[in-house]
């Protein structure tokens, strides 16, 4: 059996009001940093999850840097918070940022004008613990990664609770059904907690759902119906394999997952066959970073206080931006860069559009 190390859990459910702009409060915890042992592989097989084989792959080799500095953009601080995880960007240009210190997903306007807050502190459907990834990409729902109470839920347009999946072992205080993974969806009211850790959150087109548990270090995938379907990047993979997954991104064809530990972005198809791997010139970028993206045919890293981009054929790497302290995600709206810091929301108006043609 493959195990991993053990690391020890800290539950932090921050007890303060769902606004914007309240004192800083207790810590949460960093994205991406807690894996527990893949004891669990056994039981998805048993429900009928499916470990899809690697294809064969050429190695993958760096992509050269053409140390060119980054470029000078404009900036605008867009809004402000107190322990910002997470920011997305819909087709009307609005924001959505989840607060993880005040259990929190906030809505701004494209001018950066507060629209709404959804969530707050607690357990129940439509409240947060610890929200860490976002998706609007339809702009007609918002998928919200619920980290610190293993689930995701899913909300319409206008705010209101639609489903929730509940992410790895359910816990509803009885041994029997903690035995049993579960990836139910709801629309009760009270949703069942569970063991899993989603830190990210993306669908396609086709309303395919992926999101990355960081607890086993996945990514798990469900069809149009929210049934399971594939559990991808786990021990069975080998060179597809995940060791510290912390971001995800999407475009018609491939799954792209930076992954920390191994330095790079694992390419798989839609089907969760394993592709190749893309690496930077200096592999300390990618060991750092914390947020991805991908539009028109290029990537866009977040790794310390730059934003990296390079084209999905691992080309033309770049730096597009760098900024005055640690970016934690960043979002893409050509021709505009959006980056987030724990406590700001900046546009870098034109950054996008600055190499998207390299």
């Amino acid at each position: 059996m493959d195990v991993m190390n053990v690391m020890e859990m800290v539950d932090i459910r921050p007890l303060l009001p769902a606004t914007v702009g309240a004192p800083a409060g207790l810590r949460r915890r960093r994205r991406g940093r807690l894996r527990i042992a893949r004891w669990l592989a056994p039981l998805l097989l048993a429900v009928g999850f499916t470990a899809v084989p690697a294809a064969p792959v050429a190695a993958a080799q760096p992509v050269p840097d053409t140390a060119r500095p980054a470029p000078a953009v404009p900036g605008s601080t867009l809004a402000r918070f107190d322990r910002a995880t997470a920011v997305a960007v819909d087709p009307q240009g609005r924001l959505y940022v989840s607060n993880a210190q005040r259990s929190a997903v906030v809505i701004l306007n494209p001018d950066g004008s507060l629209r709404g807050t959804l969530g707050g502190p607690g357990t129940r459907t439509g409240q947060f613990a610890d929200p860490a990834g976002l998706d609007p990409t339809n702009g007609l729902a918002l998928w919200v990664a619920d980290a610190g109470n293993g689930r995701l839920q899913q909300f319409s347009a206008d705010g209101q609770f639609l489903e929730a999946l509940p992410l790895g072992l359910q816990d509803d205080g009885t041994s029997s059904r903690q035995q049993q993974p579960v990836f139910d969806a709801t629309r009760n009211g009270v949703a069942p907690l569970a063991e899993g850790e989603p830190i990210a959150v993306a669908t396609t087109p086709a309303n395919e759902l992926f999101a990355i548990d960081a607890r086993r270090s996945v990514v798990v995938k469900w069809d149009a119906q929210r049934r399971p379907e594939r559990v991808i990047g786990g021990f069975g993979q080998r060179r597809g394999r995940l060791q510290h997954p912390v971001d995800l991104a999407l475009d018609a064809n491939r799954l792209y997952v930076a992954d920390r530990e191994r330095a790079s972005i694992l390419v798989y198809d839609l089907l969760g066959t394993y592709r190749r791997s893309i690496r930077l010139s200096d592999r300390t970028r990618l060991a750092a970073a914390r947020g991805l993206a991908v539009d028109s045919g290029r990537l866009w890293i977040a790794t310390g206080s730059q934003v990296v981009t390079v084209s999905t054929g691992a080309v033309g790497q770049r730096v597009a931006a760098e900024i005055d302290a640690p970016i934690v995600d960043l979002a893409v709206r050509r021709p505009d860069l959006y980056v987030l810091t724990e406590s700001r929301l900046l546009r870098l108006a034109g950054a996008a559009r600055t190499t998207a043609d390299d």
